[in-house]
């Protein structure tokens, strides 16, 4: 969902698919995905307009990883947290901790939080950032009930800036 490029991708080969199944709208599902390539690349502008200079981010879990990279931000979220949270197991107590030092030393910029994932540890790290006035943003795995991609994402870009600025 999160990176932009795959998802251009995506809607040129699900354009060529329909086309095929329907020749007589080819020019339409073209047309389609031409637009979406056109809205993704200017998602894609506004990324690389934030100031994400030398930033870092934490995150609860890498759903937002390729949108944040893409703006130019940094993992440094504990690689055994993020292998935790994969496996739906529970954050070592040392990971925690590690988490919760980088966020009251610094080094960590913006909080990634996904709020259809939360846990009571990841919610921990969220009260935590919150806390020590790190920045933080809440994505989700899934669209928002009627909200179509484009605005989603948007909201998501909306949503970082505000949160970086």
């Amino acid at each position: 969902w999160y990176d932009l490029d795959t998802m251009k991708k995506v809607a040129d080969q699900v354009a060529a698919d329909l086309a095929e199944l329907d020749p007589a709208n080819t020019d339409a599902y073209t047309s389609a995905a031409a637009t979406f390539s056109t809205d993704a690349d200017q998602l894609l502008d506004r990324l690389k307009t934030i100031d994400t200079e030398e930033r870092t981010y934490l995150a609860t879990e890498p759903v937002s990883g390729y949108m944040l990279e893409d703006a130019g931000f940094t993992d440094s979220t504990p690689a055994d947290l993020t292998a935790a949270v994969d496996s739906e197991s529970d954050i070592a107590p040392l990971t925690l901790q590690e988490a919760k030092d980088a966020l009251t030393g610094g080094s960590i910029d913006l909080l990634a939080f996904n709020e259809q994932t939360q846990t009571a540890q990841t919610t921990e790290i969220y009260t935590f950032a919150q806390e020590a006035g790190v920045a933080s943003v809440s994505f989700t795995e899934t669209l928002p009930e009627n909200t179509g991609y484009m605005d989603w994402m948007t909201q998501n870009i909306d949503n970082l800036e505000k949160a970086v600025a």
